[in-house]
């Protein structure tokens, strides 16, 4: 069973791909409360996420450098479709194999649930986080009020790119939406 936990483990491996630095030590006091995760789980789970890490770093650096080469190649716009292809092939390998390095870890994470609450908590967790872009497509829609207001890329406080709502900025906001006329 995948996981939020699952999910964070994953993300932080996406992010040390995409950033390159050390990774981002991601707040607890949100899914501790939620979890109902006790003070001696929280650290159980820290130390299984530092392992997870350290296990999938060289992938991660592997995965970083092919990334590299293939946007230095299209920048320059190259023509050669194997070369191209090879490294597509190449990182989607590598992004397979940090996710089995992790499978045994997600393992562990889950482990430390100990009572029935936790669990089907963590199983609601897990069935939102499927449920990610099709929350992102009714937020765009104006289904739905986004969990942060501003949120989901649609800029600041007021949403749509501008500070104060609609009518804050003329034009497209930051990405080439343009909110609707009233």
């Amino acid at each position: 069973m995948k996981s939020f936990l699952t999910l964070a483990l994953f993300t932080v491996g996406a992010a040390l791909a995409q950033m390159g630095g050390g990774p981002p030590t991601p707040g607890t006091t949100e899914i501790k409360t939620y979890l109902g995760l006790s003070d001696s789980q929280v650290p159980s789970l820290q130390a299984i996420q530092k392992q997870a890490q350290t296990a999938v770093q060289n992938l991660q650096t592997q995965i970083r450098q092919k990334q590299s080469d293939l946007d230095s190649q299209l920048s320059k716009g190259t023509t050669d479709a194997a070369a191209v292809g090879k490294l597509l092939i190449d990182i989607t390998s590598l992004r397979k194999q940090v996710d089995s390095t992790l499978a045994p870890y997600r393992a562990q994470a889950q482990a430390v649930l100990t009572t029935t609450d936790q669990k089907n908590k963590l199983k609601t967790l897990d069935d939102a986080s499927k449920l990610q872009t099709e929350i992102r497509e009714a937020v765009g829609l104006l289904l739905i009020t986004p969990a942060n207001p501003g949120g989901f890329g649609f800029g600041g406080p007021g949403g749509f790119g501008g500070p104060a709502g609609f009518g804050g900025r003329p034009g497209p906001g930051p990405r080439g939406f343009r909110p609707p006329e009233f």
